[in-house]
Formats: C-alpha cells, sequence, structure tokens
C-alpha cells in the first residue's frame, strides 16, 4: 500500500468552514469516484507545522493506494471531468501545499482517538528492522515511512493519542476532521 500524504494551508480570506466544506466534498466526490486502486482517504487538522509551513492550521490528507499505477489513476481521477469543479473549487481556496510519498506500517483501528502528529528519523546506528519492531510494538498508532526522499519532513510519521517526547522529535497537536 502507498500513501500520498498532503499537508495544505487555506487562504486567509476564507473561513475555516467555508475551506474544509469544499474539501469534504473533494473526498467524498473521490470515495464515490472510487478511482481503480483507490483504497480510502481522509483529513486531520495540525495545529502548527512550523517546520515546514508559516501558515497554520495546517491540514493533512492521507490517500491510500494499493500501488504506484493507483497513485497515477489517482492524479487522474483527481482532475477529470466528473471531479474538476470539486477539486477547483478546493484549489482557488488553498494556499500552500508540500506532499510525500509513504509506505503505511501500522493502521490504527479508530482515527479519532488520533491526537498527536509526529515526525521523526531512526536514529543514527539503529538498524530498520529492530527500530520499526519497536514502533510496531508501540501501542494503537498509525505509523508511515517515507518512500523515496520526496518529502519535506522526517523519514517517519506517527499518528498517536499520546505526544511522543523523543530525541530528535517533531510533535504536534492533531484532530481527526474527516
Amino acid at each position: 500500500m502507498i500513501c500520498y500524504l498532503f499537508w495544505h494551508t487555506k487562504l486567509n480570506k476564507y473561513s475555516e468552514d467555508e475551506y474544509l466544506e469544499s474539501h469534504k466534498i473533494f473526498h467524498t466526490e473521490l470515495k464515490n469516484e472510487k478511482p481503480e486502486g483507490f483504497i480510502d482517504s481522509f483529513c486531520f487538522r495540525i495545529e502548527d507545522l512550523k517546520e515546514v509551513f508559516e501558515d497554520y492550521p495546517v491540514y493533512f490528507d492521507v490517500y491510500s493506494v494499493e500501488n504506484f499505477s493507483s497513485l497515477e489513476t489517482l492524479n487522474k481521477a483527481a482532475v477529470n471531468t466528473r471531479m474538476k469543479f470539486s477539486h477547483d473549487n478546493i484549489a482557488v481556496k488553498s494556499n500552500s501545499g508540500a506532499a510525500g510519498l509513504y509506505s503505511k506500517l501500522k493502521t490504527a483501528p479508530d482515527f479519532k482517538n488520533l491526537h498527536f502528529f509526529s515526525s521523526f528519523a531512526k536514529p543514527q546506528g539503529v538498524n530498520y528492522t529492530q527500530f520499526e519492531g519497536q514502533l510496531l510494538n508501540a501501542g494503537d498508532n498509525l505509523i508511515f515511512k517515507r518512500i523515496m526522499v520526496l518529502s519535506p519532513l522526517k523519514e517517519y510519521i506517527l499518528l498517536s493519542d499520546q505526544e511522543n517526547t523523543g530525541e530528535n522529535v517533531n510533535t504536534h497537536r492533531l484532530k481527526f476532521l474527516f
């Protein structure tokens, strides 16, 4: 499974309600369109993400697909004739954005209980198998691992119900939206 993670901010002239309503319509239409290989999408709000954006809040979308060819199908579907209006309606209200490709290492049973967003790198001197084994055994978390270096954030993303205070970890408040 591949996850396209997309962080974005709104233009100040739009209220949060206006922005999120347009965004929710886009997600709903995408789920109804169900492009080949598309699994699911959802959206969170991050209170601030200063290592990437000066503006806040930051909205964080997760689009899950089966493989790389499904990613291309998703990209085409997002701007096809049926979805063009909802895509353009949210795009015109967006201020800035950044994205990355990640694999999902672990999923949480209930996204509504995830209240913290953390990004971090594997510590030096620790092998991947050992490090990821520790991550996978650390409670009901949603864990992503970067694929290639196509993201402005660190190698791992952890969404959890507890604040992560590890060394070299950037942690922010998180809220599930839809």
